[in-house]
């Protein structure tokens, strides 16, 4: 999590911090305090869904379905917010789609009771 975080070298360079666990107070927490090494020199603090890290901004998620959070990363790397949201439309479209295929569902009267007719 820490790697090009040091002082003297690169940021993560648009990347983001995905843990589950905790959010991004609680990852700050961590990075500062939760360590064999002692306290680490850095300022590590949160602000909303980032953390400020020695005054870089990095994204936090907490995304489960680690799938997505790696072909979103890909497609945002490659080909950027447009080409993202192209992907998301063909996703929806493609879901819309395969729903037409599923065996239509008859509603079923729950056994014992009648309906009135007001």
């Amino acid at each position: 999590m820490t790697n090009g975080l040091y002082p003297g070298q690169n940021g993560p360079n648009g990347q983001q911090i995905n843990e589950m666990a905790t959010d991004a107070a609680g990852s700050a927490y961590l990075l500062k305090f939760d360590s064999v090494h002692g306290t680490w020199d850095e300022d590590c603090e949160a602000e909303g869904d980032a953390m400020i890290v020695g005054g870089q901004h990095i994204p936090c998620s907490r995304n489960t379905a680690i799938g997505g959070t790696i072909l979103s990363g890909l497609v945002y790397q490659t080909q950027g917010l447009t080409g993202c949201l192209w992907w998301s439309a063909a996703f929806v479209l493609a879901a819309a789609m395969l729903s037409f295929k599923l065996p239509a569902v008859e509603p079923q009267a729950e056994s014992g009771v009648q309906a009135d007719n007001v």
